[in-house]
C-alpha cells in the first residue's frame, strides 16, 4: 500500500511538473557608470508550445529586458528613446485601476512603469522574479485578425502582483509576426499585470502605445499608421 502511494505521488508530481518547464535568459546589462551587470530574467513558458515557438518566446523577453535595462540606464541622462515615444503618441488612459482618479503626470506614470519593469527584470540585481507564460490556442477571425495574448487585470500593487500572461501560439508561430512584435504584446500584457485595463479606443491610449513603442523599437510610426481600421493595432490583444 506504502508502495502505490509513493508511486501515485511521483506520478502526480511528474504531471504537475511537466506542464511547464523552466528556463532563465542570461544577458549583460551596462550601467550609467559603464559598469557591466549579469542579469538573470527567469521565466516559465508551457510546454505545450513548440521548441521554435520556445525560443521565440524567449527572445522577446530578451528584448523586454534590454529596453527595461536601456531605460534604466538611459534616464540618468536624458535619452530614454521609450519615454520620447511614449510623449509622443501616448495621449489617454494614463492610470492603473489602482490608481485611477489619482493626479500623477504621464511622466510620473512612465516612470513608475519601468521602475515596475526594473523590479520585475531584476535590473536592480542579479535575479528576476519568476514570470508565468500560459498557452492557449486560437485561429485568426475571419476577417484576418487574431488574438495574440491575453492577461488577467491585477489590482494590488507591485511587488504583491503576478506575473502571468497567456499568449497563443498560432499567433506566435506566425511568420508575420516579428519576435519585437511578439515583445510588445509580452510588455502590453505585462502591464495588464500591473493594473491597466483596455481603453474604450485604442490609439493613443497607454497601454497600447507602450507594447507599440516595445515593437516598434521606440521609432516613429509608419505613414498611416492605425489611420485605416487601426491596422497598426492589429497584434496586440
Amino acid at each position: 500500500m506504502k508502495r502505490v502511494i509513493i508511486i501515485l505521488s511521483i506520478l502526480l508530481f511528474w504531471s504537475n511538473t511537466s506542464l511547464a518547464y523552466r528556463t532563465s535568459i542570461y544577458y549583460k546589462h551596462t550601467r550609467s557608470s559603464g559598469e557591466t551587470q549579469d542579469i538573470r530574467v527567469r521565466i516559465n513558458i508551457s510546454d505545450s508550445f513548440q521548441g521554435n515557438e520556445q525560443s521565440k518566446l524567449t527572445s522577446a523577453f530578451k528584448i523586454i529586458a534590454d529596453e527595461v535595462g536601456e531605460f534604466y540606464r538611459a534616464e540618468r541622462n536624458g535619452s530614454s528613446q521609450f519615454r520620447r515615444c511614449l510623449n509622443k503618441y501616448a495621449t489617454k488612459d494614463i492610470h492603473p485601476v489602482q490608481y485611477a482618479n489619482d493626479n500623477r503626470s504621464k511622466a510620473q506614470r512612465i516612470s513608475n512603469l519601468m521602475s515596475s519593469m526594473v523590479m520585475m527584470f531584476g535590473i536592480h540585481k542579479n535575479k528576476s522574479f519568476r514570470a508565468m507564460i500560459n498557452y492557449f490556442t486560437q485561429p485568426r477571425k475571419p476577417g484576418g485578425e487574431i488574438v495574440t495574448g491575453n492577461a488577467p487585470v491585477y489590482t494590488s500593487e507591485w511587488p504583491k502582483t503576478k506575473i502571468f500572461i497567456n499568449m497563443n501560439d498560432q499567433a506566435v508561430r506566425d511568420q508575420n509576426n516579428s519576435t519585437r512584435e511578439i515583445s510588445g504584446t509580452i510588455f502590453h500584457e505585462i502591464m495588464h499585470n500591473l493594473g491597466w485595463r483596455h481603453p474604450t479606443g485604442y490609439p493613443g491610449s497607454f497601454i497600447k502605445e507602450a507594447g507599440l513603442c516595445i515593437a516598434r523599437n521606440n521609432a516613429d510610426r509608419p505613414a498611416g499608421f492605425g489611420l485605416t481600421g487601426d491596422s497598426g493595432y492589429k497584434f496586440l490583444d
